[in-house]
């Protein structure tokens, strides 16, 4: 990626063809900064001269390598650790390449792509309130809570909590009664602010959903509120695939990944 007053070389003999040479030298030095062209020096031998940026008419940063429109032609040139950077020239439909294959510049921008593991992202989660079953008003107060969320589904707010799938009693990991909302990545930060702000004397978990879950009950989980004791031992500690979300409402991205 090119960077901030990252020095780019060029080393060739002729400008491209039907371009006009706006230097007399055969190594042109770019400095790139606030992504446009705060000089381009060029030296042959003990002469010196300096490209009028008036000339350039767009400039185009790209991963790794940068565009100069001219009047009459465009040149690409690629950035590498090399002083002799590739380019390649584009003028009246015309290529070129000069100094090194096409293909070294490809590989050198693989080398910039994220691997498997830094690109990795998780895409859903689970919200879960808790409540006393047996203490009727924190069963009401946990129940009222829910239908705010409900009517905050039919503004488009939140995705659909499927009906009547309250617990009264422990279920699964779930020592006390509870309900989940489920959230997508998208929609996060505004579901979590909202029950940061409306949950109350509600405790709430907030655990991921992958392949792994009891770490996505335990260390990759947070709370809001005093934690409430899960029995991990009813989970899995690995399933095959995501587990599937609301299959009948058609949601969640692993309704959707068939790569799993």
């Amino acid at each position: 990626m090119l960077q901030n007053g990252e020095n780019i070389i060029w080393k060739g003999t002729t400008w491209p063809m039907g371009m006009c040479s706006p230097l007399c030298c055969s190594t042109v030095k770019w400095r790139i900064t606030n992504k446009r062209i705060d000089y381009v020096r060029g030296c042959c031998g003990s002469t010196e001269s300096t490209l009028d940026v008036r000339l350039i008419t767009d400039l185009q940063l790209h991963r790794s390598c940068f565009q100069l429109m001219f009047g009459r032609g465009t040149l690409t040139i690629y950035s590498n650790d090399r002083t002799d950077s590739q380019i390649r020239i584009s003028t009246y439909g015309m290529k070129r390449t000069y100094h090194k294959l096409r293909e070294e510049c490809l590989s050198k921008e693989d080398d910039n792509l994220l691997s498997k593991a830094e690109a990795e992202e998780i895409k859903e989660y689970h919200f879960h309130v808790y409540f006393l079953q047996d203490n009727k008003q924190n069963r009401a107060s946990a129940l009222a809570l829910r239908e705010k969320i409900f009517k905050l589904i039919e503004k488009g707010f939140f995705h659909p909590v499927p009906l009547d799938t309250y617990n009264d009693s422990p279920r699964g990991p779930h020592s006390i009664g509870s309900y989940e909302v489920w959230c997508p990545k998208e929609h996060f930060s505004r579901v979590y602010s909202w029950f940061a702000l409306h949950h109350g004397v509600h405790s709430i978990l907030i655990h991921p959903l992958t392949q792994y879950e009891v770490l996505d009950h335990s260390d990759r989980s947070a709370w809001m509120g005093k934690p409430v004791p899960l029995d991990l031992s009813k989970l899995p500690e690995y399933v095959d695939k995501i587990p599937l979300q609301y299959p009948e409402l058609g949601l969640g991205y692993s309704n959707n990944d068939k790569t799993k």
